[in-house]
């Protein structure tokens, strides 16, 4: 598996759950401000020192995950009682 996969698997599960992408990303944006992270760093830094997907990564694919919005199921919908 990729390196990030679970977390990436992670914000598609909670996303899907709760269908609140700007609650996701504000998440995101708070705790990369508390932990001083870079939000996109080098590709050095993210072979070597990386250990979970830069947050920039992760919030430009909470801005762009809304299967719901086209009318598709997503990954994970089937668990969900709605």
């Amino acid at each position: 598996m990729p390196c990030g996969y679970h977390e990436h698997e992670a914000d598609r599960f909670g996303l899907e759950l709760t269908h609140d992408n700007r609650a996701a990303a504000t998440a995101f944006v708070a705790l990369q401000e508390q932990n001083l992270a870079v939000p996109r760093p080098s590709l050095l830094y993210k072979i070597f020192r990386a250990s979970h997907p830069p947050i920039g990564e992760r919030v430009d694919f909470i801005n762009n995950y809304r299967p719901w919005a086209r009318g598709e199921a997503g990954r994970y919908e089937d668990r969900f009682a709605r």
